[in-house]
């Protein structure tokens, strides 16, 4: 044979095992996952052989996905299943799964006695690549059973498939409810178990009145192992800075509004002594309650079309019992003020204030309770930090600045609180500086302490001519976001509530801002500065406002956001929010 013949039957030798390799790898990369669910073990006075068969029946339906995850078959799990030796454990899932050929393994247990049930689970990588993903959950009565079983499916098709699925539900009879402590006059909470939340639509438990589901990202965005990171104990959603094991993280989302989402607030506006969660969108104020067992609304009024609401706050400052609804708004040029204060009359909102110069927001102070601040630019500044900082009160029909916070040109009232938050015994104010940085400010304007990292992150802001240009030029002055004290763990000191986005260009670009995601952080005061005590995972989507409240009526606070999942610009369609909550349980 010649030496070109050679080299001839080589080249198609090698071209022939390039193909049948890639046809190989290729069938590998698409050929679904394989999951083999070994029947639970059930722990109980009597036999439940239905329940195992059940259970496993329900994974099977749940977590099967055509071309994408296929459940091997019971027989052959079982008899796989009998050949271990001793008890059923990770190290003896990766065996039993690699007999299967399979990549993961699903088992678990069932303690029943008497009235409690216990589910503990897991999902075991075969491989050993990804962390084993665990479940855990106590509740009272067998109608538990498949709510747990749902919940447990959902965080391993999002967790580990990246399938997003709606939550199923199945509404049963009303739960027997107590009166908690400290919650006199209002609404008792239902008895739960120790992980209920509403984003559990299940048994009665809290769903949103609108039916369409909501499309888009995940608001939480994937990321390390939720049982790799510490979590706070207010909620197992937080990653805590030093502490406790972690849990699966909870938090509801509500349907997607089809708009932008300017501000949220919670108060009881209607006297019905039940919170009820206001939202503000740029030409509408809308009130939702929290009401067997829906979040549905019951009141919506227009604002106009010749102003832009960028933010909502609740107090009742004129003393009559029922909180004045108060929105910040701004023009439709965005160069000047337009802010309302509405207020519910028995049939519907009424306006009290309309056109108001001022920039509202209402301060939380652990002795004083609510605190109206307001501020007003000056006419000849562009900048919104210009103008003092007051607290406002009412003379009669109208508004009127009262105490002063801060001097001119120190701080937007749109992100200034103010408390003890030195904890120390005397007030101090927080604020943003324009460069969007934490500062710590006494009663003169003076900075105590200013920070090195850049918080916050709006797109709310006053479009103002560029000096010495007319009209022929507009400067974006971006106002920052919401700032909240509070002691939420209840260890004595004050903690910052705060909200952090995550700009794209590191907000270096003065004119244009494009925020990728974000979360919400406590700040506390170690004594040298302000440190970050826990923060929830990084949201996929802005951030635009947040309240802490039990919106829900379930005698537990919840921290309630406002997210942008789409800002609505021409290149990305129509805008889309969402609010979501996270349960407090402190």
């Amino acid at each position: 044979m010649s030496i070109k013949s050679v080299f001839k039957y080589t080249a198609l030798l090698l071209f022939l095992a390039a193909a049948i390799f890639g046809s190989a790898l290729q069938a590998a990369e698409t050929r679904p996952y394989r999951i083999a669910i070994v029947p639970f073990a059930i722990n109980a006075e009597k036999d439940l052989t239905y329940l195992r068969n059940g259970i496993a029946d329900m994974l099977t339906s749940r977590l099967a996905w055509e071309n994408k995850v296929q459940v091997l078959g019971r027989e052959q799990t079982v008899a796989a299943a009998k050949q271990a030796t001793g008890p059923l454990n990770e190290i003896q899932a990766q065996i039993l799964g690699a007999k299967l050929q399979a990549d993961y393994v699903l088992f678990g247990s069932l303690t029943i006695f008497g009235n409690s049930i216990g589910m503990d689970a897991k999902m075991v990588d075969v491989s050993g690549e990804r962390q084993t993903l665990s479940f855990f959950n106590q509740a009272e009565g067998m109608g538990k059973v498949i709510p747990q079983i749902n919940r447990f499916a959902t965080d391993i098709n999002a967790k580990v498939f990246g399938r997003q699925m709606a939550a199923p539900v199945a509404l049963g009879p009303a739960a027997t409810v107590t009166t908690a402590p400290g919650t006199a006059g209002r609404r008792p909470a239902p008895q739960q178990d120790i992980h209920a939340h509403p984003e559990k639509l299940m048994q009665g438990g809290f769903q949103p009145e609108e039916t369409a589901t909501p499309t888009g990202s995940p608001l939480v965005s994937a990321g390390a192992p939720i049982d790799a990171q510490q979590s706070s104990s207010l909620n197992p959603a937080f990653i805590a800075t030093a502490g406790s094991q972690g849990r699966t993280q909870e938090f509801w989302k509500s349907p997607a509004f089809n708009t932008l989402i300017s501000g949220v607030a919670i108060g009881d506006v209607n006297g019905d002594n039940i919170l009820e969660t206001v939202v503000a969108t740029p030409d509408k104020v809308m009130i939702y309650q929290g009401v067997n067992n829906k979040f549905r609304k019951i009141h919506e009024h227009k604002t106009g079309s010749f102003t832009k609401n960028i933010g909502a706050d609740i107090a009742d400052m004129n003393g009559n019992g029922i909180p004045e609804i108060y929105i910040t708004g701004l023009n439709n040029q965005l160069t000047g003020v337009n802010s309302t204060v509405l207020e519910f009359n028995g049939n519907g909102l009424q306006v009290l204030v309309k056109d108001s110069r001022w920039f509202f927001r209402v301060a939380d102070h652990n002795l004083r309770g609510k605190v109206l601040l307001g501020q007003r630019r000056k006419a000849e500044q562009m900048d919104p930090f210009s103008g003092e900082v007051f607290e406002l009160g009412w003379e009669g029909a109208e508004l009127s600045a009262s105490e002063r916070l801060l001097p001119s040109g120190k701080a937007s009232v749109m992100g200034v609180a103010f408390n003890d938050i030195l904890n120390n015994g005397s007030d101090a104010i927080i604020a943003y500086t324009k460069t969007d940085k934490l500062q710590v400010l006494n009663p003169s304007g003076k900075a105590e302490w200013t920070g090195g990292e850049t918080l916050g992150g709006n797109l709310h802001h006053l479009a103002m001519p560029t000096k010495g240009r007319g009209d022929q030029g507009l400067n974006n002055f971006y106002l920052p976001t919401r700032l909240k004290t509070a002691d939420l763990d209840g260890d004595g000191k004050i903690e910052v509530i705060l909200i952090n986005n995550f700009e794209v260009a590191g907000r270096k670009l003065q004119q244009f801002r494009n925020f990728s995601g974000g979360q919400l952080e406590a700040h506390v005061w170690n004594g040298l500065g302000m440190v970050p005590q826990w923060k929830t995972r990084k949201i996929t989507g802005r951030i635009q406002d947040f309240a802490i409240g039990d919106f829900d009526g379930d005698g537990r606070q919840e921290l309630v956001a406002a997210v942008i999942m789409r800002e609505g610009r021409a290149i990305t369609g129509k805008p889309k929010s969402a609010v979501i909550a996270y349960e407090l349980t402190q």
